[in-house]
């Protein structure tokens, strides 16, 4: 679980008779990944020549688990449970990195058609439930290596690659007939204005985001529950 040059300090440390400072990642009796932080120091005898070693530890699963939820939290939106727009830089650098000749970087921006209605007659409780059941739809839809960022109010982003405009198309029409299968018992069935972008080298993320909500607009106007691609 640790690669050779973490065990080749180790060594390094101890045989010259200095202390080794680590965490370490082992399994308890049943098989279970436990985190600990551990100390090894060298017992010598009067001659001065290393005799044994010492070991202590103290086990820090706990803390490592924490960690990680206070990561979460800072990256996840508290309603929908999707990545936060904060997160929008670093993934579309990620995604740049990660187009190539035979893949094109696309984004989505999608807005849940209706929003404001839904609030004003429903109530904003209902709004969250809408907010909440589409986000889960629609992370259910996507590969495990697209990325679903709740982007505020009632826009999402999606980050994806394809290796054409007519894939990223089709996807995108799978958003929305995923979308518009959802069903409310107050309020119905609801859908979603989607714009499609590919990314091209002139872009920032800024100016990516903006091609795609000139899209989802155009799609709005010629009647929402639709993908428009500019």
């Amino acid at each position: 679980m640790h690669k050779d040059i973490f065990y080749q300090e180790l060594w390094q440390n101890i045989l010259h008779g200095e202390p080794f400072h680590g965490e370490f990642i082992n399994r308890d009796k049943s098989r279970i990944l436990y985190y600990e932080d551990k100390i090894i120091t060298s017992i010598k005898n009067d001659e001065g020549e290393i005799t044994n070693y010492l070991s202590t530890g103290r086990n820090m699963t706990q803390r490592k688990a924490m960690e990680h939820s206070l990561r979460e939290l800072a990256a996840k939106d508290n309603l929908t449970k999707v990545f936060n727009r904060t997160q929008g830089d670093v993934f579309y650098n990620n995604f740049v990195d990660k187009k190539d000749m035979h893949y094109e970087f696309y984004l989505l921006l999608y807005e849940i058609d209706n929003f404001k209605k839904i609030n004003d007659t429903f109530g904003h409780q209902q709004g969250d439930v809408v907010l909440k059941e589409v986000s889960s739809r629609v992370e259910e839809a996507i590969r495990p290596d697209d990325v679903l960022i709740y982007w505020g109010g009632e826009e999402f982003v999606i980050m994806t690659l394809f290796e054409n405009d007519q894939k990223a198309l089709s996807f995108s029409e799978r958003i929305r007939e995923v979308v518009s299968s959802c069903r409310f018992d107050e309020i119905g069935h609801v859908t979603v204005s989607i714009g499609l972008a590919r990314h091209d080298e002139r872009m920032d993320k800024d100016t990516l985001v903006e091609k795609a909500d000139q899209a989802m607009c155009q799609a709005k106007k010629e009647g929402k529950n639709r993908v428009k691609f500019l």
